[in-house]
C-alpha cells in the first residue's frame, strides 16, 4: 500500500511549495516554529474562505536533550567497537537545523547489557518464536532490536519489557525505507526514500491524548 501511493500520488506546483514549506525546518509540538507552520495553515484556509478557530490546549510534552543525543555503542571490554552518531546529517546547507533522534515520553538513562537479541517486528508472535528459541532466563536482562512496521512502537517496547528486556533499539530496515538500494555501498539516496543517517522519531506513549488528562480534552477548564 505504502508504495502504491508513493507511486500514484501526484501534486501540482503549488502543493509542492506549501508542503516544502510546512517540513523546511522542525516543527516540534509546542514550539514556536510549530505555531508558524500552523499560521501558515490557517493563512492559506482563511484565503480559501474557510473558517478558522485555533483552540489553547496545556498538555505535557516530552523533547530530546540537544546537548546529550542518543547513542547506541557496541564494546568489547573498554573498547568502543561501534558507536551511532545520535545526530542526522544536515542535506540542505540553507535548512541546518533538525531535532536529534529520540522518542517521546521514553524515560532517560544509560541501559548496558551482554545479551543482544533480534526479535524482527517485536509482535507477540515474534517475541514467542524468540523466547522459545533462547528461553526466558535469557530474555532477561538483554536488549532486543526490533524493526519499525506491522503494529505500534509503543507496543514493541512493551511486548519486549514484558518477555524481561531492559532496552530496545528500534531501527528503519533498509527493506522498508531504501528499497531501490542495490549493494551495501549504494542502500541509500537512491530517490526520494530515506536518507543513511535517517531516523524515525514518534511518541512512546501507549496511551491517546495528554498523560495529564486521560481521556479528556486538555483545555482550560480541565488544567
Amino acid at each position: 500500500m505504502n508504495l502504491f501511493i508513493v507511486d500514484n500520488f501526484h501534486i501540482d506546483s503549488h502543493s509542492n511549495t506549501y508542503i516544502r514549506d510546512l517540513t523546511s525546518q522542525p516543527h516540534l509540538a509546542g514550539l514556536a516554529e510549530d505555531l508558524e507552520s500552523a499560521e501558515v495553515i490557517e493563512k492559506r484556509w482563511l484565503n480559501d474562505g474557510f473558517e478558522v478557530t485555533k483552540p489553547r490546549y496545556n498538555v505535557l510534552l516530552s523533547y530530546p536533550d540537544e546537548n546529550n543525543p542518543n547513542r547506541v555503542t557496541l564494546k568489547n571490554g573498554n573498547t568502543v567497537i561501534f558507536q551511532t552518531a545520535g545526530v542526522e546529517a544536515i542535506y540542505d546547507s540553507t535548512q541546518p537545523k533538525t531535532v536529534n533522534p529520540f522518542l517521546a515520553y521514553t524515560l532517560n538513562g544509560t541501559v548496558t547489557s551482554s545479551k543482544l537479541f533480534y526479535a524482527n517486528f517485536g509482535t507477540v508472535k515474534d517475541i514467542q518464536v524468540l523466547t522459545n528459541l533462547v528461553g526466558t532466563a535469557e530474555l532477561r536482562g538483554s536488549i532486543i532490536i526490533i524493526r519499525y512496521g506491522r503494529i505500534f512502537r509503543a507496543d514493541k517496547i512493551m511486548n519486549a519489557q514484558h518477555a524481561g528486556a531492559v532496552g530496545v533499539i528500534l531501527y528503519n530496515d533498509p527493506a522498508d525505507y531504501a528499497p531501490l538500494g542495490t549493494t551495501p555501498d549504494k542502500t541509500y539516496n537512491q530517490t526520494w526514500y530515506m536518507p543513511e543517517s535517517g531516523t524515525q522519531r514518534g511518541t512512546a506513549y501507549a496511551a491517546d491524548g495528554d498523560p495529564l488528562t486521560p481521556g479528556y480534552p486538555s483545555t482550560g477548564f480541565r488544567s
